[in-house]
């Protein structure tokens, strides 16, 4: 997928967000690419070919692990340098893959939307639908809306923005804001290590109601106003909002109410922070899973569904048959007992980088003392250095137990000092676990009175078992 042809220019910036479907059985990876060599549309004729397009301007999951690819929307940002004087070009996005194709095993689809280049211009302008959410004072700087929660396809909506001139339309229009010398205190959000900007935030669905419809795309100055604001602006952080901000002076002036944006890359590691998660949901939800209805752990299901604890393998179907993975679980238990969000300022397990996509769910719950690690011997089992996470292997039923006893639990022992379980002995790893939990009524055995604790755990049950831990006081 290629962009238009564009002036190229040292410190522009180049920013989109992308995901993949949620639970994604595929190793999802893609590049942006820069060909330097003005309109050419080169990108060669083989698989492995790419033409004009010899720089890598970033590599999302080079490795192709599985679940190295961006599960919710997260926005990625570059900055151009090295750029010659009056260079123009395309960006391209390449789908990369080794054995994929029609007959291949790894083939999948991803999404990538609200894609933004500034500092630079283009031949030919292309009218977007920018939806902004209102605020309660006018302001402007570079406005970046997340997108919708699920890869779809741009839509055509009419927006109406004021104009100069009345004129009809029923296609979106861009306004372009110009800015003054009116100081306003913006805060702005900063990165920490492990690569581009990877900010996850909500998708937003409100339109700017105006008052004016325009026939053509265009792009419409708005006359300067001179009111001085002190607007902060929320930040967020891979799953939770943060609350760290950065001052600066940025001259803005608009008519127009909306949500600001600016981003401030910088490449400075960030020190430990420990940050609330977002607050549960309390209302009920729709039913979207097709797949669901009658199995006996529904309602565990529906409930932490609607609280935005557990997603689907896609937007209909929850595969509640499925393994889950101990990256995957790590999310469910930190967001389901409301574990405070912690980011390290070094990575604590050599195979979960600040990259993958529950790496704040894996170190929020090990410094909670929620999770932990593999030995010396199992990491070097699996083929991985000491300390090892595993975070893609599936996790077990004594595995998801003990975790979901620990977010919540004292530890039991029962009185009589004999086992609940014919297969979990004293001497089990996980016996005080399971037995905390089903001395709480959160886990029951099977009918021939066995745990089966090494059984990987199936998502239907896991959701229970969640559940049970959250309502169970």
């Amino acid at each position: 997928m290629l962009t238009p042809p564009l002036s190229l220019q040292n410190g522009s910036t180049f920013s989109f967000w992308t995901r993949t479907v949620t639970g994604s059985p595929y190793p999802d990876r893609m590049q942006l690419r820069l060909s330097t060599n003005g309109n050419s549309t080169n990108v060669g004729t083989l698989a492995e070919d790419v033409g004009d397009f010899t720089t890598v301007l970033t590599d999302i999951n080079p490795t192709e692990v599985l679940s190295g690819y961006p599960e919710i929307w997260t926005q990625y940002t570059v900055t151009l340098s090295g750029i010659p004087t009056g260079v123009t070009g395309r960006f391209a996005f390449r789908y990369y893959v080794h054995n994929g194709g029609p007959t291949g095993t790894n083939s999948n689809y991803i999404g990538v939307d609200t894609v933004s280049y500034s500092g630079g211009s283009c031949g030919t302008p292309t009218a977007t639908t920018t939806p902004v959410p209102p605020t309660n004072t006018a302001t402007s700087t570079a406005t970046t809306v997340p997108p919708t929660a699920t890869p779809v396809p741009p839509t055509n909506t009419p927006t109406n923005t004021p104009t100069n001139t009345a004129t009809r339309t029923n296609t979106p229009t861009n306004t372009a804001v110009p800015s003054t010398n009116t100081p306003t205190n913006t805060p702005l959000p900063t990165q920490t290590p492990g690569g581009p900007t990877a900010t996850s935030v909500p998708p937003i669905n409100t339109p700017i109601n105006t008052n004016t419809a325009t026939d053509t795309p265009s792009n419409t100055p708005v006359p300067p106003t001179s009111t001085s604001t002190d607007t902060p602006l929320p930040t967020q952080t891979p799953g939770g909002p943060t609350a760290t901000l950065v001052p600066t002076d940025t001259a803005t002036a608009t008519n127009t109410p909306g949500a600001t944006s600016t981003m401030i890359v910088t490449n400075t590691p960030a020190p430990s922070t420990t940050t609330p998660p977002p607050s549960p949901t309390p209302t009920d939800c729709p039913n979207v899973f097709v797949d669901v209805t009658g199995n006996i752990f529904y309602n565990a299901i529906h409930y932490l569904n609607c609280r935005g604890v557990v997603n689907g393998t896609d937007s209909t179907h929850y595969s509640p048959a499925g393994t889950s993975t101990r990256g995957q679980f790590a999310k469910v238990v930190v967001l389901g007992f409301g574990t405070p969000f912690f980011t390290p300022a070094v990575q604590d397990f050599v195979d979960v980088p600040p990259s993958y996509f529950a790496y704040t769910f894996i170190e929020s719950g090990f410094h909670a003392g929620i999770l932990s690690g593999f030995d010396l011997a199992s990491c070097q089992a699996a083929g991985q250095p000491y300390p090892c996470y595993l975070p893609n292997r599936p996790i077990t039923r004594g595995q998801l137990t003990k975790l979901v006893g620990a977010a919540h639990y004292p530890s039991y022992t029962p009185t009589s000092g004999q086992p609940s379980f014919a297969d979990v002995p004293v001497s089990n790893v996980f016996f005080v676990s399971i037995e905390t939990a089903h001395y709480k009524g959160v886990i029951n055995g099977y009918s021939d009175h066995t745990f089966r604790p090494n059984n990987n755990i199936r998502r239907d049950e896991m959701a229970q078992i969640v559940y049970k831990g959250v309502t169970t006081p």
